[in-house]
């Protein structure tokens, strides 16, 4: 018989070959690297929040002031981790970054697109210094290319020095998982 106060639970497992790059994340992060007072559990958990709160909870009906405030949580978190990952690495914060989302609204179920229609757009972010690129561009082949531009290369033509990276089956799974 089922128990009217039984917690209903989402149980995940994760199984990658240690090799794998995969792998080889899930050991290091078990490793307590960073000495958190954190499980593994808690710490995968603690970053599918940060990246990706904000859309579950969109997803699920929370809107205005509340959905902003979450939304500045994750941005939160996930600068930290980047400033965490500048200072670890010697890469300076004056990096000017160019995000470039080449997605419909379909590809991220409760994004909203700009009101002038296209979706496809370039967002600059962290812009301090204009001497520096790193570009990111997400669509169904995704692709990353990082080029430090001198000031004289302003008709450098980025697309060639794009690098495509296959999506994986895996990467579908979690897509769907998040209902992406």
């Amino acid at each position: 018989m089922n128990n009217m106060n039984e917690v209903k639970q989402e149980i995940i497992s994760i199984k990658r070959s240690l090799e794998s790059l995969d792998g080889k994340i899930i050991t290091y992060l078990k490793s307590n690297p960073l000495k958190l007072d954190l499980d593994f559990s808690e710490v995968v958990v603690n970053a599918l929040k940060a990246y990706w709160l904000p859309f579950v909870m969109h997803s699920v009906g929370v809107r205005d002031e509340e959905l902003r405030r979450i939304a500045i949580w994750s941005i939160k978190q996930l600068e930290g981790q980047a400033s965490l990952i500048r200072e670890v690495f010697g890469i300076s914060p004056q990096i000017n970054t160019v995000v470039q989302l080449m997605n419909t609204t379909a590809d991220y179920p409760g994004a909203i697109p700009d009101q002038g229609g296209s979706f496809d757009k370039t967002e600059q972010v962290n812009s301090q210094e204009p001497d520096s690129t790193t570009a990111l561009s997400i669509s169904n082949d995704v692709e990353v290319r990082e080029e430090l531009l001198l000031p004289d290369e302003e008709d450098y033509d980025y697309e060639k020095d794009l690098i495509a990276v296959e999506i994986t089956e895996e990467m579908r799974r979690a897509s769907k998982l998040f209902g992406a």
